[in-house]
């Protein structure tokens, strides 16, 4: 999330805080993406406008990749900020 707030619900129920809000800052969704699963939790908007940023799953998993190429993370993290800056 860049910017705004949201909303955690979990079975149609939203989650208490802290965990029930999100904001600047915070990721969402990387759990379903690390473990092949699928979204246990539904986000929704909560401040009138949100701006959020996506990273492709397996984008995401080579980044955490501890055998991964220094040069190869360097490359795909400019092209995110490249894209975050749009």
């Amino acid at each position: 999330i860049a910017e705004g707030e949201c909303t955690v619900e979990v079975d149609g129920n939203v989650v208490p805080r802290p965990f029930g809000k999100m904001g600047s800052g915070q990721i969402f969704g990387e759990l379903s993406v690390l473990y092949s699963g699928t979204r246990s939790a539904t986000i929704l908007t909560e401040s009138e406008s949100v701006i959020l940023f996506r990273i492709l799953g397996d984008t995401f998993k080579d980044i955490l990749d501890p055998c991964r190429n220094v040069d190869y993370d360097l490359e795909t993290m400019q092209e995110i900020d490249g894209v975050i800056n749009e």
